[in-house]
């Protein structure tokens, strides 16, 4: 990995001292006549197909523990509405990879629909009352396999809404600066699993298949361009259930990506996960190095 992280720090920096040529002025133009534009809505919409150096480790991944490559399509899409006081942001984002390790058979190692919508009224130099809806489930299903033989077993894990989760929160929000976005508040977060049991009751003779938690919402969003080409990228977000503060999931993601080129980028990206109902202690890690093609639809 460390010589990943060298040769990616490198690269940039030929990029950035025009030993390699990158094409960012068009972006540079688009970025520039759409922030000139006050009021409206703005669509995005950009897809990537990359090739994948991965380093897994946890203990309820499909993969075994170690280093494989795979491919992945990405897909993240928006429509944003600014006015003069208030803002409403809609989010899609797409992922799905499958891996090949020595003879075994190809895998399923990114599955991922992330589906989130925002308001946002600037009361107050970068105060804002926010509420939201988010969804998260995935798109194809899952299996487990066999540590010895590798192979597939019958039974399926998950599947389309298996788990499925929905959130919906409202609090306050704070922005110092367009890239940089504090929130908290109340969240309403709705566990729709079956085949886990991720949402049964064990106190309970019956399995339910639904559960509905109230709690504490926490996440920032950070975006910083530190030179031309590089652009990181860090996202957390926690709920804490009001029943423990032991009962908290989070979500925490950091990105370095190079834009070498209008369709070329590099991508470095690594994850840390915590979901009370899959694993009350441990934490899931994924790290991701890719290189990839990217086309901008919008």
């Amino acid at each position: 990995m460390k010589l990943i992280i060298l040769f990616l720090i490198n690269l940039v920096w030929s990029i950035d001292h025009g030993l390699i040529a990158g094409s960012k002025e068009s972006a540079e133009i688009a970025k520039a006549d759409a922030s000139s534009k006050e009021n409206g809505w703005f669509p995005s919409a950009v897809g990537q197909v990359n090739i994948n150096l991965n380093n897994y480790s946890s203990k309820t991944a499909e993969t075994k523990a170690g280093n494989l490559q795979t491919g992945q399509l990405l897909f993240n899409g928006g429509m944003d509405l600014r006015q003069e006081n208030h803002s409403w942001n809609n989010d899609i984002s797409l992922k799905y990879g499958t891996s090949k390790l020595g003879e075994q058979a190809f895998r399923k190692s990114t599955d991922e629909i992330d589906l989130k919508s925002i308001y946002l009224f600037d009361l107050y130099q970068g105060i804002s009352p926010y509420s939201s809806v988010r969804f998260e489930s995935q798109m194809t299903k899952g299996y487990s396999y066999d540590a010895e033989t590798s192979d597939r077993s019958v039974g399926i894990t998950s599947t389309f809404l298996d788990p499925g989760y929905f959130t919906e929160s409202f609090g306050f929000a704070y922005s110092p600066k367009s890239n940089i976005l504090f929130n908290i508040g109340y969240a309403n977060k709705q566990t729709f699993s079956e085949l886990g049991l991720l949402a049964d009751d064990t106190n309970t003779t019956k399995i339910e298949v639904f559960k509905n938690e109230q709690g504490f919402e926490f996440g920032f969003d950070f975006e910083f361009s530190l030179n031309k080409v590089l652009i990181y990228k860090s996202k957390f977000l926690s709920f804490t259930n009001f029943e423990g503060a032991e009962q908290i999931d989070i979500q925490f993601k950091n990105i370095i990506s190079a834009q070498l080129a209008s369709w070329l980028v590099i991508n470095l990206e690594h994850q840390a996960e915590k979901d009370y109902d899959q694993s009350k202690k441990d934490w899931m890690y994924k790290t991701l190095f890719s290189l990839g093609v990217q086309y901008t639809f919008i």
